[in-house]
């Protein structure tokens, strides 16, 4: 009968723990990933009742580990330091959610370059020189035009006469008040932007928006040659993945 009392104990231990593990963790949070939206709706605000309710036991608690480890430890405390997460961790997160269904293709290849968005620089947006489609100044706007269509591209790069690109074109700026069989009017080139290619994507969007570029060329950081064209389009593309074609050629 004296090990009655220590087997109890250990038994209505073991059923606590499991009960709490079911219906305490395991329950609400498979509840949780199935009906997000209701989940929080019906959780918030009690949640929200305990954080505050609790807040000053967490703060002496918080206080007192940090402390420790400042004043014995001799080691300078962390707060939240498993609340972030790496580049690595959050690529590795994303590909694991593609695998189990949870992001398709489309919704992967857009969180992935938003992600790697930071570490990409003009280089890696960039169409190269020997495959930009570009126009000579003198063709006409008929000429413009049936190479917008061919190419697929609204903005084409414009060679001066030492075969430089003096700017680019826009195919609606001229559609409109202009003669078909007259050469590209000098007022409607618009200047381009020019980046090293080493310069980051996030640079080049900021500064092409601030300036109202919509085209740049990209040019090499030592010798300062051209190495290709770039776009806002493009630039915006990166994000969701490899760009295969461009708005500048």
């Amino acid at each position: 009968s004296g090990l009655l009392h220590p087997i109890a104990l250990v038994i209505a231990l073991l059923i606590v723990t499991f009960l709490h593990m079911v219906f305490g963790e395991m329950v609400p949070k498979s509840m949780s990933i199935a009906r997000p939206g209701p989940a929080a709706l019906l959780l918030g605000p009690p949640l929200r009742v305990i954080t505050i309710v609790f807040r000053p036991l967490v703060w002496l608690m918080n206080t007192s580990a940090n402390a420790f480890v400042r004043h014995v430890l001799r080691e300078t405390p962390t707060d939240d330091a498993g609340s972030t997460f790496t580049v690595d961790q959050l690529r590795a997160a994303v590909h694991e959610s593609n695998e189990k269904g949870s992001l398709d293709q489309d919704e992967t290849a857009l969180i992935t370059g938003a992600i790697e968005f930071q570490q990409r620089v003009a280089r890696d947006a960039m169409t190269p020189l020997g495959r930009v489609v570009s126009v000579p100044g003198t063709d006409t706007v008929a000429q413009v035009h049936r190479t917008c269509v061919e190419s697929g591209f609204s903005r084409l790069p414009v060679r001066g006469h030492d075969e430089e690109f003096v700017g680019y074109v826009h195919v609606k700026d001229l559609l409109e008040g202009h003669d078909l069989s007259e050469a590209i009017p000098a007022t409607e080139i618009r200047r381009m932007g020019a980046f090293d290619a080493d310069t980051p994507l996030r640079e080049v969007m900021e500064r092409m928006r601030r300036d109202l570029t919509h085209v740049a060329s990209v040019c090499d950081p030592e010798t300062g040659e051209i190495e290709g064209i770039t776009s806002l389009a493009d630039v915006l593309r990166d994000i969701a993945g490899p760009s295969h074609a461009t708005s500048a050629g």
